[in-house]
């Protein structure tokens, strides 16, 4: 069910993992903010200190290479001769996580949830928002080179992965155009098996601004 504009109060996350993006995308990140306020929706900058923390546990190597490998090595095998170079460093790190590692940091990962979530109800915030990404989608040739890629694809993960280290839920809404025309995402999430709620408020905001086309435009001829 659509939740009414007037009575949101979102949670802007301005601290990190959240940095600053490419040309254009705070821009544009911050006018449907605006947009939004001037309906009546509350905005609240917020430090959200377990994101942090979720984030340094995914570049730690978390929990999802180790499961990963695992599966790959159980069920795939075959597919391992296919890995590209980023990945295939992932699963060589993964493997040597010891049993004791895993525990801890399925416990942090746990731990860091809990706490997530109670903080966003104490400050009665209905949703945290953020860019969808930092990154505005790079040329094909720039990527040409492992470190390239890996490269992009760290800054790419920066706004997201934090989540899903945060067992959160989480939605994109196309907002407008960065500064080389490509598509930004405004993204809201909160604690995870709240799916029903989130889709409520993404459906009012999404009401509040117009939808996709009239955000976006149409598409340029190729």
């Amino acid at each position: 069910m659509s939740r009414k504009l007037g009575k949101l109060r979102l949670g802007v996350l301005r601290s990190a993992p959240r940095e600053n993006a490419d040309a254009g995308i705070d821009d544009a990140f911050d006018r449907a903010l605006q947009e939004l306020e001037a309906t009546g929706v509350q905005l609240v900058d917020i430090d959200l200190p377990e994101a942090e923390a979720a984030d340094a546990l995914f570049r730690s190597g978390g929990v999802v290479a180790a499961e990963l490998e695992m599966c790959l090595s159980l069920r795939l095998s075959t597919w391992y001769k296919r890995l590209m170079p980023p990945l295939d460093g992932a699963m060589t790190r993964a493997c040597e996580l010891s049993h004791d590692d895993y525990r801890q940091r399925i416990n942090t990962f746990l731990h860091l949830s809990s706490r997530a979530a109670r903080r966003l109800d104490e400050t009665h915030i209905d949703a945290l928002v953020l860019p969808t990404t930092p990154l505005s989608p790079p040329r094909r040739d720039t990527l040409a080179t492992p470190a390239a890629y890996t490269a992009a694809d760290d800054r790419i993960l920066r706004h997201t992965a934090f989540l899903n280290y945060l067992q959160w839920c989480a939605m994109s809404l196309p907002v407008g155009l960065d500064a080389v025309g490509m598509p930004v995402g405004l993204q809201l999430a909160m604690p995870g098996f709240a799916e029903k709620r989130l889709l409520g408020v993404a459906v009012a905001i999404e009401r509040g601004l117009g939808p996709p086309c009239q955000r976006l435009g149409l598409p340029p001829h190729p």
